[in-house]
């Protein structure tokens, strides 16, 4: 059986395309099954073969239910400007959806802490929670000791799966592709328009939400170029019932947000489950290790 599977000259093919191989040289009763058991015993066959389709468990949403309680951040690359600038920090809150982009000419560690520490958190104040991926940068001990002191707890997403971190991955696509469309019209390079597509994108409603990201964050829709060239009624608040108002827009606001990400989050979950293969493992199980690199 070895010279019609396994063999150098003979290959490590399926056990049809080693049955039909066979016929060719001989024959004895119950050929196939025998034939099919031994490729399916075969551990070098076994050692590389892939799930088709591919085993993933059921998707699992993250929750959150209010504003910075968990930031997610990421590091994407771009061609490097005349001022140096190659990179770009993204900070993202999951419940709000809103962004805070930062050029940078280098990924360390440091230039990430001091970003997060004099640029986002005077801004939005610490957040509870952050989430990245397992690169240098974020297990640094810069990092851990920023996180730590500031009472701050770090997750991160697990090794080659981006989609843990899905959110900021998607938006870092969306970036890429409106920074190249607005050079595209107005010429020039991504670090000077990056401040302007991230308004645009914080003053656009989220499928997700409902709203936009600068409203969840803000308690009120941006001034933009378009609101100067468009004349709209001005709403004449009383400022002493401005808190009130605002606090009462709010609450309303943050529950239709719940149940419209619950909406969506049912529907992601109902396409991405619809073709899945989950079989979960038992202590104790044998398993093989799949390993890229």
């Amino acid at each position: 059986m070895h010279f019609l599977h396994g063999n150098p000259c003979s290959g490590h093919y399926s056990a049809e395309r080693t049955f039909k191989k066979a016929l060719t040289v001989c024959y004895w009763p119950g050929m196939r099954s025998d034939i099919e058991n031994f490729c399916n015993l075969c551990k070098t066959c076994e050692a590389f073969r892939k799930a088709v389709p591919k085993h993933r468990a059921p998707l699992q949403s993250i929750q959150t239910d209010r504003p910075f309680q968990l930031v997610c951040t990421d590091i994407t690359e771009l061609p490097v400007t005349s001022l140096g600038n190659r990179y770009v920090l993204v900070v993202q809150d999951h419940f709000t959806k809103y962004v805070n982009a930062y050029a940078m000419s280098d990924q360390k560690a440091a230039t990430v802490a001091q970003l997060l520490c004099e640029r986002y958190i005077p801004e939005h104040g610490v957040p509870e929670e952050l989430l990245s991926d397992q690169g240098r940068q974020y297990e640094s001990e810069i990092i851990h000791t920023i996180c730590q002191r500031l009472q701050m707890t770090k997750k991160r997403t697990s090794p080659y799966h981006p989609r843990g971190n899905g959110m900021v991955e998607r938006f870092n696509r969306t970036l890429k592709e409106q920074l190249a469309r607005v050079i595209q019209d107005y010429g020039g390079e991504w670090d000077h328009y990056l401040p302007a597509v991230v308004l645009s994108f914080n003053s656009t409603p989220h499928s997700s939400t409902g709203y936009s990201p600068y409203f969840l964050a803000h308690g009120r829709e941006p001034r933009l170029p378009a609101n100067v060239h468009i004349s709209s009624p001005k709403v004449s608040d009383c400022p002493q019932n401005y808190g009130s108002e605002l606090a009462t827009r709010m609450d309303a606001a943050f529950e239709t947000v719940l149940l419209h990400r619950e909406e969506q989050k049912q529907k992601r979950e109902y396409y991405y489950n619809k073709d899945t293969r989950f079989r979960p493992y038992a202590f104790g199980d044998l398993v093989w290790i799949d390993d890229p690199t």
